[in-house]
């Protein structure tokens, strides 16, 4: 109850100071002063008072009267929470989304913080959740899908009534959190256009290898986006021509390369990672097989480093555009619009080299 009472009287000083009734370097009321005007406990005016200190509204230096600082640049606060036993966290992926998330922030002045959630613990972030509504603004990211156990709905159904802003990267959480936007990446254009440079490139016996739950029938996925143009271009497609890989590691996508391999003669193959794409030019190297020559590879993410002496043909996720499309739909709930329903997806850029030189000039990196 003292939050709620903190937040609204901090709320009329914002107020009073967004319409200029409070000008830069007017003297702030005192503690006791702020107490008898809205009937508060003195530790509450405390708060009060140090709460607007804090979000920049007001300063105080030594034992000097507070003065009207101003309306301070808007600084949010995010939380990303995520299973901490998830194996895709660890990967280069992740890594890469976390550092440009890390920079959105910067740009705008706001900061973000991990909430690992272990054991099926929701305590913390749904703590921090709470803090998000009662003391400061911001708002909650979640990575991936955190599945559809009683405790993450139970976690999505405290979200939704405390009326936190939401933004999910990749999937969404289960059925109830349609209501928050969604902002993910186009695996079924990714998928579309690797198998137009393929065709382009004059390659027709053409395979893939995807993760255990890219589907056909499933929007965005990478299998989707290659079953609908395979189709379109008349070119044999079925369950013969993919492989699943067991993890995103180096030695599961060599282990799903000899299975297809020793399935077909393909001259073209598709890699949902670039990590398990390394596998892949493993297995090449081991069969004798060269690239572009006798296979042309196309991988996922951009994920090498340039350290690596990297020839990986690849495709781009933007995930810096994916961040920042995620920070401005966390601002937009912050100010008090309604995005339900509001997904962003971000169109993957192809990147040209040795493995498959494109002949594709529209497309670039970016």
């Amino acid at each position: 109850m003292a939050l709620n009472v903190t937040h609204s009287v901090c709320d009329v000083f914002r107020r009073r100071i967004q319409a200029g009734e409070m000008k830069v370097g007017d003297a702030f009321p005192s503690i006791r002063r702020v107490a008898a005007q809205h009937n508060l406990a003195h530790a509450t005016a405390v708060r009060v008072i140090d709460q607007l200190i804090a979000e920049g509204y007001i300063e105080r230096h030594g034992k000097r009267p507070a003065v009207v600082r101003g309306v301070p640049k808007r600084s949010l606060m995010t939380g990303l929470v995520y299973a901490a036993d998830e194996a895709n966290f660890k990967h280069p992926a992740t890594t890469k989304l976390l550092y440009a998330l890390t920079e959105a922030h910067m740009d705008h002045g706001h900061r973000m913080q991990m909430l690992p959630v272990r054991n099926g613990d929701w305590s913390d972030a749904l703590d921090f959740a709470r803090e998000c509504q009662t003391v400061r603004p911001g708002g909650v990211f979640t990575f991936g899908g955190l599945g559809t156990d009683r405790a993450s709905e139970q976690f999505t159904v405290a979200l939704r009534g405390y009326g936190v802003p939401v933004v999910q990267f990749e999937t969404r959480l289960n059925e109830m959190s349609s209501i928050w936007p969604l902002v993910t990446f186009d695996l079924a254009k990714v998928g579309g256009e690797a198998i137009n440079i393929f065709h382009r490139l004059g390659r027709c016996r053409i395979g893939a290898i995807v993760g255990r739950w890219s589907r056909v029938d499933k929007p965005h996925s990478l299998l989707h986006g290659v079953d609908e143009q395979m189709k379109q271009l008349g070119l044999r497609w079925d369950e013969s021509c993919y492989e699943r890989v067991a993890s995103w590691s180096e030695s599961s996508g060599r282990e799903a390369a000899a299975r297809l391999l020793d399935k077909g003669d393909f001259d073209a193959l598709l890699c949902q990672d670039d990590v398990n794409a390394l596998g892949v030019l493993r297995e090449f190297k081991a069969r004798g097989l060269r690239t572009p020559d006798d296979v042309a590879l196309i991988g996922v993410g951009d994920l090498l480093s340039p350290e690596s002496g990297a020839v990986l043909s690849t495709f781009d996720l933007q995930y810096a555009r994916l961040a920042r499309e995620a920070v401005r739909l966390i601002e937009q709930q912050v100010d008090g619009e309604t995005l339900s329903h509001h997904d962003v997806v971000v169109p993957p850029a192809y990147i040209s080299r040795k493995t498959c030189p494109a002949r594709l000039p529209a497309i670039q990196a970016v």
